[in-house]
């Protein structure tokens, strides 16, 4: 089927410059900005809290709090709080908008910057901490962003990566 729909767009004049143009557009899904990393209070809409630690060892841009994806010499650990709406799908993750909807969206709810002392007391401290914890080690395809967000979905799906740490 698809080298039939291939042909198609070979035949007319302009379908190479078209389809060079719809599989350019394929890989241009909007990205969030560092905008999603700021803490937003939202009333919880019956969905999960999840609180999720981070260590990165990418650039910290101070203009927009968020992150590049350089490497650094020094490493940053912080904690987020997410509000996980109940009515999501599958893996699909929607970021907020202007005026963050919990029920459809994933929102940050709490961000701090942490010492390393302080992240392993708190990973120790977690409610149901057995001596494991999980680590998601995010490729440098994935902004930090949507590392942080993609690891709070996963730890809100599978409902027991206590505490979940994102690197």
């Amino acid at each position: 089927m698809y080298q039939s729909v291939a042909k198609l767009f070979v035949r007319h004049p302009t379908g190479i410059t078209t389809l060079a143009i719809l599989v350019g557009l394929t890989g241009c899904a909007t990205r969030p900005t560092a905008v999603v990393l700021q803490p937003v209070a939202v009333q919880q809409a019956n969905g999960k809290s999840i609180d999720l630690l981070s260590v990165t060892n990418r650039n910290f841009d101070a203009n927009d709090n968020g992150f590049g994806s350089q490497w650094v010499g020094t490493v940053r650990y912080e904690q987020y709080g997410f509000s996980v709406p109940r009515d999501r799908q599958d893996t699909q993750i929607r970021y907020p908008s202007k005026t963050p909807d919990p029920r459809r969206e994933y929102i940050v709810t709490k961000r701090e910057i942490l010492t390393r002392d302080s992240l392993i007391k708190r990973a120790i401290a977690a409610a149901n901490f057995n001596g494991t914890v999980a680590v998601f080690v995010h490729g440098y395809n994935y902004s930090h962003q949507e590392a942080l967000y993609r690891a709070a979905q996963m730890a809100a799906d599978a409902d027991t990566l206590t505490p979940p740490i994102l690197f």
